[in-house]
């Protein structure tokens, strides 16, 4: 699936999205801004997401 195939999927997509870590970053980042608290937080939890946050000072 491309970026906006899985941004304008259904939840249960993008939640799965959200927590897998063979996510693109910048999926990941979209995800991270996402209207449902479960994709946010299944993304907030990515270790990728997180390694990227964290390089950023």
């Amino acid at each position: 699936m491309d970026k906006n195939e899985i941004l304008n999927s259904d939840c249960d997509v993008r939640c799965f999205a959200a927590r897998n870590p063979n996510t693109p970053v910048d999926v990941l980042m979209e995800l991270a801004k996402d209207s449902d608290f479960d994709v946010r937080r299944h993304a907030a939890g990515n270790p990728k997401l997180k390694e990227v946050l964290t390089d950023k000072k």
